[in-house]
């Protein structure tokens, strides 16, 4: 709850913050998709719905992204933490 009412706070308080607080729900979003998406795979590999070759193709494009969508959460995070002191 305090996350999100700071995520309006800084998103009302101007531009520079209401870009940066919708880059951080672009990135929250992309990091819950790929996460589901690993699981998902996951899943269908154990039931033996996917070859383990396509299981190991997939798993490894959806962790780069979830990689991808982590690090941008942290260069975000980072820049509000330099920007509110």
């Amino acid at each position: 709850r305090n996350a999100q009412r700071m995520k309006e706070t800084l998103r009302n308080s101007g531009s520079n913050y209401s870009d940066l607080m919708k880059q951080l729900d672009n990135a929250e979003s992309e990091l819950a998709a790929s996460q589901e998406a690993i699981k998902n795979l996951e899943d269908q590999q154990s039931r033996g719905e996917i070859s383990i070759e396509a299981y190991k193709k997939d798993i490894n494009d959806y962790q780069k992204r979830r990689d991808k969508a982590e690090s941008s959460l942290n260069g975000i995070l980072l820049r509000l933490r330099e920007k509110t002191r």
